[in-house]
């Protein structure tokens, strides 16, 4: 389970400063999230930090509890 970047991203670089696990990734102006490193920040009590910080609704997708 994990978040992912939808096309919706304008590639603003917030969702990459916040991931404490390091696990959203650049590369040619297209951003992904690593399925092996994101928790979905279990233990911050808000969720995860990407979709908080990001500043397109419906550019990060996470449905708790399921595969992305």
């Amino acid at each position: 389970m994990s978040c992912s970047i939808t096309d919706k991203c304008v590639g603003c670089f917030s969702c990459v400063e916040v991931c404490p696990k390091r696990a959203v990734r650049e590369q040619d102006r297209i951003f992904t999230i690593s399925a092996k490193r994101c928790n979905e920040c279990k233990g911050h009590i808000a969720g995860p930090r990407c979709i908080q910080i990001c500043p397109v609704e419906g550019a990060i997708h996470y449905e708790p509890g399921h595969p992305v």
